[in-house]
């Protein structure tokens, strides 16, 4: 149950996403995968050049390793891709065929030239070049979308839902998976198995794409004022996107809609940025003190005509447990400090053999989220899909808790993880909860939080924040719940002293 506040947010009555639940989704993860001693490995010109989105000073980068002699797998492999990127498809093709050439089971190269194929026609071509990649990576969730996607096109829905079927064996709540398979079922007449999939699972993020199928399937369903309703939900949302243009002329001439509704205006909060600020808080599993996280504000810079400020956000283990787990990650976010949303974001996991940087872009002028990475085996990807109005990163999520504190209300947002967009809530409890800070106590602000998706390592979704009253609404302390009781982040008064994990080695 929700109502629409003058800011624009809808309050939530029952549950709530805190931005402890995020931060420390982040720190578990990564246990799973860390190593041992890991070192900081100092970002090269490459890969610096290409997260900052640099693509042609990165292929200049990349064809002058290659004229050096470097003709590894990864630097042909990258040389294509940029090329693909630059839409000169006959090189990229020449350089995917080399790596084929060098070898023949390298997946992500068929998913290239599949790519390359489809945009000169090749539909057949390309559909046998995925599923040779499949051969070697039956459980690969890109190649398996891809694959549906060809096979769409060549009017092949026995395999296509075939297709969607074993994505989402794979990943239950895949927003292509279950739209792409709720439209087969549209299409056959199946329309209740249709429904069921695009609303059994109400931890799936709204998106565009989920919003028009709901359309098709309401209109087919004869409910024309919730098809009605739907599309009007993707002009809100997504108000200045090239890819949902289309859907005003719908309205207009489909619904007779001679105005079409605005967007909310952008919530400005009491809560204001601190750019003297540093937060230190220590995080807890009983006795155990698994580790440390440190927030600091840099000065202001200019993204896309706006001042935001950088926030850096350090996390450390315990050396005491190294020989459990590692890990030593930064987190950089870009944050607007009136509506308190992310324009950019940055994520180092540095390691020896666990690396893995990505830079997030967040266009709201022109609702278009892009992502620049680089993988593990150093391989590039970019990520370009339609982005809602307003999203949170990791730490920009402590920011907007904070203003929702500082207004005294609850509120709903949306989060990217990795490359997902997932949603929550944040309930203002309207409690209090006495709290020493600096020897003197104080009666903390208490929110309810529930992330609308599951955590590993026991993480249900369920948080508790406690902040302190005043404007800066200063966050004091975090619960989440796992299977075997909770973690604590809790602000450390001590300050503690760690080694310098984040030195370039």
């Amino acid at each position: 149950m929700t109502e629409t506040t003058s800011t624009g947010f809808k309050i939530c009555k029952d549950v709530a996403c805190n931005v402890f639940t995020i931060l420390v989704i982040f720190l578990i993860f990564e246990s799973a995968i860390a190593q041992i001693n890991q070192k900081v490995v100092r970002l090269d010109q490459i890969s610096e050049q290409w997260l900052e989105g640099n693509r042609e000073k990165t292929l200049e980068l990349f064809l002058a390793k290659e004229k050096a002699g470097d003709t590894e797998l990864v630097t042909l492999y990258n040389i294509g891709y940029l090329y693909f990127l630059k839409g000169n498809l006959n090189k990229a093709l020449s350089y995917f065929q080399r790596v084929i050439e060098k070898d023949e089971d390298y997946v992500y190269a068929y998913l290239q030239m599949a790519r390359i194929r489809e945009q000169v026609g090749l539909n057949h071509a390309a559909y046998a070049d995925l599923e040779r990649a499949l051969e070697e990576e039956d459980d690969n969730l890109e190649l398996i979308l891809e694959t549906a996607r060809i096979a769409t096109d060549l009017n092949q829905d026995w395999q296509t839902e075939k297709l969607y079927k074993r994505a989402i064996d794979i990943e239950e709540n895949n927003v292509d998976a279950r739209v792409g398979l709720a439209a087969i079922y549209r299409e056959q007449g199946k329309l209740e198995e249709a429904k069921k999939l695009l609303e059994e699972n109400t931890s799936i993020y709204a998106e565009a794409a989920v919003l028009q199928e709901k359309a098709k399937l309401y209109s087919a369903l004869g409910k024309e004022t919730e098809s009605r309703k739907f599309l009007t939900q993707i002009v809100l949302d997504y108000p200045n996107s090239e890819t949902w243009s289309h859907i005003k002329d719908t309205l207009r001439i489909k619904y007779d809609m001679t105005k079409l509704p605005l967007p909310d205006p952008l919530p400005s909060y009491t809560y204001k940025i601190d750019p003297k600020e540093e937060l230190h808080y220590k995080v807890t599993y009983g006795p155990m003190t698994l580790g440390w996280m440190k927030v600091k504000i840099l000065d202001p810079e200019v993204i896309a005509n706006k001042k935001v400020y950088p926030i850096i956000f350090f996390v450390d283990t315990n050396p005491s447990y190294g020989f459990i787990l590692s890990l030593h990650h930064i987190y950089e976010s870009y944050i607007d400090p009136v509506t308190l949303n992310s324009y950019k974001t940055r994520l180092y996991t540095p390691g020896s053999e666990n690396y893995l940087v990505k830079t997030y872009y967040y266009n709201y002028d022109k609702n278009i989220f892009e992502a620049y990475q680089m993988t593990e085996d150093r391989r590039i990807n970019y990520i370009k899909k339609d982005l809602p109005r307003k999203v949170q990163d990791s730490t920009s999520m402590l920011y907007f808790a904070r203003g929702l504190v500082s207004e005294k209300i609850g509120g709903m947002t949306v989060v990217v993880i990795d490359e997902e967009y997932k949603y929550g809530h944040i309930t203002f409890l309207n409690e209090t909860d006495p709290y020493t800070l600096e020897e003197k106590e104080i009666q903390s602000l208490k929110i309810f939080a529930r992330a609308e998706f599951k955590g590993i390592a026991g993480m249900n979704g369920d948080a508790w924040g406690w902040f302190t009253p005043d404007e800066k609404a200063l966050p004091l302390k975090g619960n989440i719940s796992i299977i075997i009781g909770s973690i604590s982040i809790e602000i450390d008064e001590e300050k503690t002293e760690l080694p310098n994990f984040h030195e370039e080695d």
